[in-house]
């Protein structure tokens, strides 16, 4: 409980993540996932400060914390619900030893009492021991988006805009920014080098990067390392992986070629991919007919610009082609509800709950002819703050959630 009150008193209120109203806090049981850093303590912490503000109806532990894991987390909430408590918060819970029984002895037992758990990726939650797929609710946080970053950097208070608001109004969206905003196209140069974990404000840029790449190293040898009981190779693989990712201008990947140089089998290759998406590092886009085969012809992102700063910074700083981190930040910013593939005749085919729509990203001299003359085909275009007809500023892609 001292421990609790340590972490909890210097919860900020000011600024809630946007999930934060999305979530159903009032279920029994709650999961929340998402990269680490994104801010998921916090947004919990603000329930808890919101809802309960009392240790006594509801404690916050780690799954990794010493007296956690010697008593075990069954244990420690059992006595705390009997003690009256009515809520536990459990933050790492994929760092405790087979936590989903735990979890799950916990919910039968106390069937008035309620869980929230945090941990490192949905698969993981439901590929636990404990079943707990039909006991809890689970939501995904992502990184910060631009609108997010704008708000919390810039103490605004913009509302998201879905995909068909953007396209069918953008100009005036765009005008409306400027109005309020100096040097938007700054302010996004400088969302996507630092922008997407809500500690930017405390640190230059130099120590946030500093702060990612520790962040990278957790992910990889705890994360994935621990979680998955990795070989070392296949540890070290990843980190090759991530590189090459971070300096290439090519988001397609030729898997043969990088399993000789990375000494390892296509298995291994994927498995790696695998790992890497469930800790919410990468995402790989797939052509609609491919979607549930390889990625051999898909295209492979970080799930932040910031990475590829964070690990390239000087070969994106003088690097005039960013056709990656265009394309990265575009499919970032897409919200969970929609889908994306490659194509072959195009960038990018977008099925949202309006409908399909065929996209190209580029700079201020992108051309529209690689779009077809039908409906529904847009042209993002980075560096330009208004757009016209069917040409659409790419920044305004961050305003979705």
């Amino acid at each position: 409980m001292e421990i609790h009150d340590e972490v909890t008193k210097r919860v900020p209120l000011d600024f809630k993540r946007y999930l934060y109203d999305r979530v159903k806090w009032q279920q029994r049981m709650i999961t929340i996932t998402g990269a680490r850093g994104v801010g998921k303590t916090t947004m919990v912490l603000q329930y808890y400060k919101e809802q309960y503000d009392n240790v006594s109806k509801c404690l916050y532990v780690s799954a990794d914390n010493p007296f956690v894991i010697k008593d075990g987390l069954y244990q420690l909430g059992f006595d705390y619900f009997k003690g009256g408590g009515k809520a536990l918060i459990v933050d790492e819970v994929h760092k405790f030893p087979d936590w989903s029984l735990d979890i799950k002895a916990l919910y039968d037992s106390f069937p008035d009492r309620q869980i929230i758990i945090l941990g490192s990726s949905k698969t993981e939650i439901l590929r636990s021991k404990g079943d707990l797929s039909r006991r809890t609710l689970i939501y995904n946080l992502k990184p910060l988006s631009f609108r997010e970053y704008i708000n919390f950097t810039m103490n605004q208070a913009f509302k998201p805009l879905d995909m068909q608001a953007i396209i069918k109004d953008h100009t005036t969206h765009a005008q409306a920014l400027k109005k309020r905003l100096d040097r938007l196209i700054p302010l996004f140069n400088a969302y996507n080098r630092t922008g997407s974990f809500p500690f930017n404000q405390q640190y230059s840029e130099s120590e946030y990067h500093n702060i990612l790449r520790n962040l990278l190293d957790k992910i990889i040898y705890e994360d994935i390392s621990l979680m998955h009981n990795t070989k070392k190779s296949t540890t070290i693989a990843s980190k090759k992986l991530i590189s090459y990712l971070a300096e290439s201008k090519i988001p397609t990947i030729n898997v043969s070629s990088l399993c000789n140089d990375f000494d390892i089998s296509r298995d291994t290759f994927y498995s790696i991919l695998d790992n890497l998406q469930r800790a919410d590092l990468i995402t790989v886009v797939t052509e609609e007919k491919k979607k549930n085969k390889n990625v051999a012809k898909g295209r492979v992102f970080f799930n932040s610009t910031n990475w590829y700063y964070t690990l390239a910074k000087a070969f994106w700083t003088r690097e005039a082609d960013i056709g990656n981190i265009r394309e990265a930040f575009f499919i970032a910013q897409l919200p969970e509800a929609s889908t994306v593939f490659s194509s072959k005749t195009t960038d990018y085919e977008v099925i949202t709950n309006k409908g399909r729509m065929v996209v190209e990203i580029g700079g201020k001299g992108k051309s529209r002819k690689q779009l077809n003359k039908g409906e529904n085909s847009y042209l993002f275009k980075d560096d330009i703050e208004i757009g016209f007809q069917n040409i659409i500023p790419l920044y305004l892609c961050g305003f979705q959630y």
